[in-house]
């Protein structure tokens, strides 16, 4: 499978394929939730007894936006299942070995499925070639993703799994059934998924608050790891600033590509069109308010698919 780059789009479609439903506001669907608050999911791998080589907050890379995910200590080539049903929003595939040097946290091997209330199942560190799923597949909890690998920043062959937002932030979860959180070093029973499949999955939206830290608060629907040809932006410039800028920056970091800017009217409203053709690949999209000199570490950047 031909590896993609990180502004997200969705496969084209065969003129036979239904029309996808458009995206929804997180607050159309609730997620089944955890007792202690956090999402709810099933395990990420078949039925059987795994070690958590890092748990949430762990030292050696579940800190800052990875502060909430579970390492699951596995073999190279060990079946990682889907943890929920969804759509799959992202993938990045043929990296080979990694290596624990941080230089490599963006060679990993990764599938982003979209549960379809706003929350992501993340899953990391595949191997290379095993892909079940690609763009655009739909998957119900228990269907084969990927064989688990050892791409990316890893010091061990583990499949990293974390709930996220569009924003690649991870966010509390918990293992169903009992509401279990386990701490690095504890030795986990994966059972099958008690959580019931949806009948359908809409793609989720941008939070309007997704990029509040660079000052922008979105009003439209805008897909969720998704950009294909030009996106259509209504928002709102929070902090005085007349201009409102969105750009593409390299997966790996580096310096902002395709500037766009639109002024803003006397109430910080402003419209933009973003044209993303010509810049295919794995990239993230930014958004802020300032004057057009902007870099890829500005703030929140949503990762994003472009062909």
């Amino acid at each position: 499978m031909k590896r993609i780059a990180i502004v997200a789009v969705a496969a084209l479609a065969a003129c036979t394929t239904p029309i996808a439903p458009p995206p929804v506001n997180p607050g159309d669907i609730v997620d089944d939730e955890c007792a202690g608050g956090g999402v709810a999911v099933g395990f990420p791998l078949r039925a059987g007894d795994y070690t958590v080589g890092q748990g949430n907050g762990g030292a050696f890379s579940h800190t800052g936006i990875n502060q909430y995910g579970f390492d699951f200590t596995v073999d190279v080539g060990t079946d990682v299942i889907a943890a929920r049903g969804g759509t799959v929003v992202f993938v990045i595939d043929g990296f080979g070995e990694g290596s624990a040097d941080v230089s490599k946290a963006a060679e990993a091997n990764i599938i982003v499925v979209d549960h379809g209330g706003g929350t992501f199942d993340s899953y990391f560190h595949l191997e290379a070639g095993s892909f079940a799923v690609g763009l655009g597949d739909t998957v119900q909890s228990g269907d084969l993703l990927a064989k688990s690998g050892n791409s990316g920043f890893t010091s061990a062959p583990h499949l990293h799994f974390a709930v996220v937002d569009a924003a690649m932030q991870s966010v509390p979860a918990c293992f169903a059934p009992g509401d279990l959180v386990p701490a690095t070093n504890d030795v986990v029973a994966a059972v099958a998924s008690p959580l019931e499949d949806a009948a359908s999955y809409p793609r989720s939206a941008w939070a309007s608050d997704l990029f509040s830290s660079t000052n922008i608060a979105i009003d439209n629907d805008v897909e969720a790891f998704a950009i294909d040809g030009t996106v259509h932006i209504e928002g709102r410039v929070t902090d005085g600033k007349s201009i409102a800028i969105a750009f593409l920056a390299p997966f790996g970091g580096g310096d902002a590509i395709n500037i766009v800017s639109a002024a803003t009217d006397a109430d910080g409203a402003f419209v933009l069109d973003y044209d993303a053709s010509g810049f295919p690949g794995v990239r993230t999209f930014g958004l802020t308010s300032g004057e057009p000199e902007v870099r890829f570490n500005v703030g929140v950047l949503a990762p994003v698919v472009v062909k």
